[in-house]
């Protein structure tokens, strides 16, 4: 118990007032509709975050289900599936789930536990990667005129500089940029998922939005202590206010440490044949992701197999309402 009251009282040292306006509004909103539906729509608080943390799901809609049951229903309503999407006619809903309802372990069916983690996720991952791919694109227009005109506008000088910054390039590396700057495959995100958080049940995915097990040993940022954490270790399990938060950092992890160098290799060799990164394959150089080395990388690739993920690697959001957009961050 007291254990437990500690990584509340964790939390609540990086509450931010824009933290207290969303639990003022959800507690308002639950005296009024959550009683009924188990959702809540949740407001965003404009102004940009102190560092970039990824893509804030705007033009979209962010939300909150206390119950397996509401998410379920919510996506019914929408005819939204992983038999729907699998069949290639129906874009993924803008809808982004900010924590996953802590009754998850109490589906009895397997499948539909999975199913429901998978369409929960499933937006997030296309978001961070809309987010990537958009950036790549404008990236490689900016290389272009690099190497034709050898002169920027001020807009583009200034957001290559920001992008150098980001992924950690010596700035002038257009190279090296070009190799980070890039989306992960849906299929390998939803497995390290899965197997990271246990498919959502995991108290790191209930108590602190963490999808993909990463360490911090940063006092100052938020983070769950391991259950089993050996003698004179002291990392934690990172922490973040939202789902979408966690999905961001882990793309820029495989994007940007040097353990996944072999990862980014791949990939861009596979972008040089025309071709689109393989989840399956790409599974194989992340051998320093967990301490199980091969074994990990092997349980990812079968999970993508059994699950059937690499028919999701080609899946994208709905169209965004051309009158709702809205900055990113």
């Amino acid at each position: 118990m007291w254990k437990r009251v500690k990584e509340y009282l964790s939390f609540l040292k990086c509450v931010r007032p824009a933290h207290i306006y969303a639990s003022v509004f959800a507690a308002i909103s639950v005296g009024t509709i959550g009683t009924q539906s188990g959702l809540i729509s949740l407001p965003f608080i404009k102004g940009p975050p102190p560092h970039y943390q990824g893509p804030d799901p705007s033009p979209s809609f962010e939300f909150r289900a206390f119950t397996s049951t509401a998410l379920k229903a919510r996506f019914t309503r929408l005819g939204y599936s992983l038999a729907a999407v699998r069949r290639g006619n129906f874009d993924v809903p803008r809808l982004f789930v900010t924590q996953l309802p802590k009754d998850l372990t109490k589906i009895t069916s397997t499948t539909e536990r999975k199913e429901l983690f998978l369409l929960g996720v499933l937006p997030l991952v296309l978001r961070v990667n809309e987010r990537l791919g958009r950036d790549r694109s404008r990236l490689l227009q900016v290389e272009r005129r690099l190497e034709s005109t050898k002169k920027l506008d001020k807009d583009d000088a200034a957001w290559l500089a920001e992008l150098f910054e980001l992924y950690s390039v010596e700035p002038g590396d257009m190279h090296s940029l070009t190799l980070r700057v890039d989306q992960v495959p849906v299929s390998l995100a939803l497995a390290q998922a899965a197997i990271e958080s246990g498919w959502g049940t995991s108290r790191f995915a209930t108590l602190g939005n963490a999808l993909f097990g990463q360490w911090t040993e940063n006092p100052d940022v938020r983070g769950l202590s391991p259950a089993k954490r050996g003698e004179n270790k002291f990392h934690r399990v990172r922490a973040f206010s939202k789902l979408i938060r966690s999905v961001w950092k882990y793309a820029h992890n495989l994007n940007t440490h040097p353990a996944y160098k072999e990862f980014r290799l791949r990939r861009g060799e596979t972008r040089r044949a025309d071709k689109s990164p393989s989840g399956d394959l790409l599974a194989l150089t992340l051998t320093r992701y967990s301490e199980r080395g091969t074994a990990y990388t092997e349980e990812l690739r079968t999970i993508i197999r059994a699950n059937r993920l690499s028919e999701l690697d080609g899946t994208k959001l709905v169209a965004a309402k051309p009158a709702g957009k809205a900055p990113l961050s």
